[in-house]
């Protein structure tokens, strides 16, 4: 028997069947485009700055959290607030070039999801 078959028969042996199919597929890096185009720069602003929004809310949300139940910061989400700031601003200027030259916008973000 070829190696790889070999693996793959053992592979299946060990976790069964039908559940193979469910182990790699959730073992394996999923991948999803989550905004994909060319934009104005108002609408471009608009998407970039609904998501930073979203993302600087959720940040907010765990720090208060986190206050609330151990007296203190959570470290990683106030790291990540700085991040985003620093993002907002660099975007603000691009986004202000793109305008001023009439220029269209491309975007594309694409978010990985996988397992450990």
């Amino acid at each position: 028997m070829h190696l790889k078959h070999q693996k793959a028969f053992l592979t299946n042996r060990l976790i069964g069947g039908n559940n193979l199919i469910n182990h790699l597929k959730y073992s394996l890096m999923n991948e999803f485009k989550l905004i994909e185009g060319e934009f104005n720069a108002a609408d471009a602003r608009e998407i970039l700055f609904n998501l930073l929004e979203d993302k600087v809310s959720f940040h907010y949300k765990i720090i208060f959290s986190h206050e609330e139940r151990f007296g203190n910061k959570d470290h990683r989400s106030v790291e990540r607030l700085k991040t985003l700031k620093e993002n907002k601003i660099e975007i603000t200027e691009l986004l202000e070039k793109a305008d001023k030259e009439e220029r269209l916008v491309k975007i594309n973000s694409t978010i990985q999801l996988s397992f450990k």
